[in-house]
């Protein structure tokens, strides 16, 4: 097995040996209940740590995409045991609903499966994803955003938003306050009602290379 392989690159207990290669095993199709729990107790190992003053219940989450767009979604996360989610990237917009950045709120989604073949030979898949933004409604995303966090609630997981903010191109010599005023605002006034205490966690998305422009290739507008 590749979990062996690997345990015997590296100085550890023959007896912990043989308790990972178990749990490797029992654990194939499933977490543990409460997998933070589990591993404290057999391995004596605290996975907690904590983001911006919130705490974080183990290093387990799911990024920003496809996976993460609805209720139903951030449901199954919380129910699997995660420790954090990041919604997918709504584009902001000012109060009139203008974005700047609109070119990335459309409805084009493409997921591609092709076979590869390991270092070591054996044959495995790589997915590789193209899409974009939120392409419904602001206020769908801040109902999908208030939603998330009481579902997360329970289960003690961070939900987190994700927005792309204006970014300046070529030729461009101002940023769009307004819509980074605009956006956020409304999505603290979410957190505040739903989320839990503390300053509201956000991933704020530069990734226009996935559309094709080359905005991303301007390193010191990024910086500033």
């Amino acid at each position: 097995m590749k979990i062996e392989r690997l345990m015997q690159q590296l100085e550890i207990d023959a007896g912990e040996f043989r308790s990972l290669v178990a749990d490797y095993e029992r654990f194939a199709d499933g977490l543990p209940q409460s997998p933070e729990d589990y591993i404290r107790e057999s391995y004596n190992l605290n996975l907690s740590s904590e983001y911006g003053g919130l705490p974080v219940k183990n290093p387990f989450g799911k990024g920003s995409g496809q996976l993460s767009l609805n209720v139903s979604q951030v449901k199954q996360d919380a129910q699997s045991g995660l420790g954090f989610v990041v919604l997918k990237t709504f584009i902001a917009q000012d109060e009139s609903g203008a974005q700047s950045m609109s070119d990335w709120a459309i409805p084009e989604a493409r997921m591609l499966t092709e076979r590869i073949k390991g270092i070591d030979g054996q044959m495995g898949w790589t997915v590789t994803w193209k899409g974009r933004g939120w392409y419904d409604t602001f206020d769908a995303y801040l109902t999908f955003f208030a939603e998330s966090l009481e579902i997360a609630k329970e289960y003690e997981m961070i939900v987190a938003p994700s927005c792309k903010y204006h970014l300046p191109a070529y030729g461009e010599s101002e940023w769009k306050y307004a819509e980074y005023e605009y956006t956020t605002g409304r999505l603290i006034d979410v957190w505040q009602d739903h989320g839990p205490v503390g300053a509201m966690p956000i991933e704020k998305d530069f990734s226009p290379t996935l559309a094709g422009s080359d905005r991303a290739s301007q390193m010191s507008t990024v910086l500033g």
